[in-house]
């Protein structure tokens, strides 16, 4: 349920009920094959997501309820997965039964202290000594690991709030109480089922949980425009993994997901070596038709400065296939000093098309505009444009554009003083590569299941490689640093983000080697991983897909059982001096 500010009113909306849940996870283990995931179900508890907290149970009536739950999770365990639920002790709501001022933590004001303003509306600060109260009675923790059996667990926003001081006479607290007691809620959690995790994270965090989510959208998340990966200046180096990399894995926010229109994502995951967070959209998504790519392409035409931070600019639209029904434009400016729960939206030219799109033919150009646009006085520097078309499935997802969350970049405008001026994007390689399955594994799969079978044969391996090992070394390999190197030990890893030229270099192990623009290339003793151009002496056209895992535990070179898996493109591969043929997957010997 949601209210956001309106508390006249509440919108309900069920993305998944808790069988669907269990036959997502079925669905993944039986026919892609997965036999390890992290499996955390959000917005179970009784009212839904970011609602009635700390009251949770009974489970929600409109997924299916307790029984269902119960049931779900029995299921996804029983795929091998860990089964995890989202929790939140630090948000309280007035609306919960459990509501008291007692609860919350307080200023010097004697007054309690607010935090955010989320579905269920304002919630409000506890402190952290009754947070641990509150998830130790028996309607709680005790009763969710008694009813579900969760393996692993999830509390929001614990590590995201910075150390704060409680007024509050009754339990007064330090900064440092707030760290001991925010550090015990976490072992609680532990003791209760085993693995934790919770939002953001912080270096005292480390001995108490075992993931960190939002950790790594601070390198992963600068693939999307309102984000660009070099904003203000900056680098993210990879600090965090070089110290702590051994000790705690680190996953993006729950809602920065992979989607096959982000390759920049994939390769940080695989630079970091870290697993993604996949989504895949609401109920049974593998049974729904593939809508993969609606065949339109949008362009900026005629542009010019028409005043005073003022421009007109065309939309060209050409519909390059059957378009089956009528969308809607929407249009928004990005920037850093945007709205950053809306998507840092600063402002907006959501428009009707002139024409309903069902009446495109294939092939038909459409002229928008021109469209007259006054860039508000608050915003300078560099503002991202983008566009996107919605309907009665959400957002579309258009052809030829980089995308993220169904916003395609059209390019960026930049402000000086009252000047306008604009710049196209550049044309790029196709960022859907990953979702390719032409001669491989997936192919007849859907966009999304191609998409997770391809990726996860890369990054969960290279996970269960590393996970145990810190980043020893990262280098940036480009003056431009569209190219990065990392190793954890004797796992050594490159990535082409691609900006300029494809990456060209020759190591002891293999023949030269050539990455394009999001290839990448893993070298380890007992795995190898690469999307390439050439590889091992095979030049690929246009690239290709492959992994290689040693069963018997010897270097690949010398082993008996390599199984290899073939993603996408030419089936040729060539290891340890033999050149094999496979167009899905295969066991095959190169030892002597």
């Amino acid at each position: 349920s949601s209210r956001f500010g309106r508390p006249d009113r509440e919108l309900t909306h069920t993305a998944y009920t808790f069988d669907e849940a269990a036959q997502v996870a079925e669905h993944l283990h039986r026919d892609l094959q997965i036999d390890r995931a992290m499996y955390v179900l959000a917005g179970w508890i009784h009212r839904g997501y970011d609602n009635q907290h700390p009251d949770i149970l009974p489970a929600a009536p409109e997924c299916g309820g307790t029984e269902k739950l119960a049931d779900c999770a029995k299921r996804v365990k029983a795929c091998g997965f860990l089964f995890g639920l989202h929790d939140n002790y630090q948000d309280m709501y007035p609306d919960a039964p459990s509501w008291g001022e007692q609860w919350l933590n307080k200023g010097r004001d004697g007054k309690s202290r607010k935090g955010g303003n989320w579905a269920g509306g304002q919630a409000w600060q506890v402190c952290a000594i009754k947070q641990v109260e509150l998830a130790q009675r028996p309607q709680n923790l005790p009763e969710v690991r008694k009813l579900f059996g969760p393996t692993i667990y999830f509390i929001d926003t614990t590590f995201a709030w910075g150390l704060v001081t409680c007024e509050d006479p009754s339990h007064p607290m330090t900064r440092s109480d707030d760290l001991r007691w925010k550090a015990r809620l976490c072992d609680v959690a532990k003791e209760h089922f085993g693995l934790f995790g919770s939002e953001e994270g912080r270096e005292w965090a480390v001995p108490h949980a075992d993931y960190l989510e939002g950790l790594l959208s601070h390198k992963a998340g600068a693939d999307r425009p309102e984000r660009p990966r070099r904003s203000g200046g900056g680098e993210v180096i990879p600090l965090f993994s070089l110290i702590y990399g051994d000790c705690v894995s680190l996953y993006t926010h729950q809602g920065d997901r992979a989607t096959p229109s982000r390759p920049q994502y994939i390769l940080d995951h695989i630079l970091y070596a870290e697993n993604p967070v996949y989504h895949f959209g609401p109920h049974l998504y593998f049974k729904q038709p593939d809508a993969g790519r609606l065949p339109i392409t949008v362009e900026v035409t005629d542009f010019k400065q028409v005043g005073p931070r003022k421009f007109q600019a065309t939309y060209r639209w050409k519909a390059t296939g059957e378009v089956k029904q009528d969308y809607y434009c929407f249009v928004h400016f990005t920037h850093p000093k945007g709205k950053e729960g809306r998507e840092h939206i600063a402002f907006q030219d959501d428009h009707a098309l002139p024409r309903p799109s069902s009446a495109w033919k294939p092939g038909e150009v459409v002229a928008d505009g021109p469209r007259t646009v006054e860039v508000p006085a608050k915003f300078g520097g560099n503002v991202e444009w983008l566009i996107g078309l919605t309907g009665a499935g959400g957002r579309a997802e258009l052809t030829g554009l980089t995308s993220a969350n169904g916003r395609h970049h059209l390019g960026t405008l930049r402000l000086e003083g009252d000047r306008v001026s604009f710049t196209p994007p550049t044309r790029r390689a196709d960022p859907r590569v990953f979702a390719r399955a032409d001669r491989g594994w997936a192919q007849g799969l859907n966009e999304t299941d191609r998409f997770i079978k391809n990726t996860y044969e890369v990054t969960s391996w290279l996970n269960r490689l590393t996970a145990e090992t810190p980043m020893t070394d990262h280098k940036f390999l480009t003056a431009d640093h569209s190219a990065e190197y990392s190793a954890f030990g004797d796992v050594r890893i490159w990535v082409n983000y691609g900006e300029n030229l494809p990456l060209r270099f020759a190591e002891r192990e293999v023949e030269p080697v050539a990455l394009p623009e999001h290839g990448f290339l893993v070298l380890s003793p007992t795995f190898v991983a690469f999307h390439a151009t050439r590889f091992g002496g095979v030049t690929y056209e246009p690239s290709a897909l492959f992994t290689a895992r040693s069963l018997d535990g010897r270097p690949i070179g010398d082993s008996q059982r390599v199984r290899i898996y073939h993603g996408f493109g030419d089936p040729r591969v060539r290891l340890g001096g033999k050149e094999f043929q496979v167009e899905r997957e295969a066991v095959v010997s190169l030892g002597r």
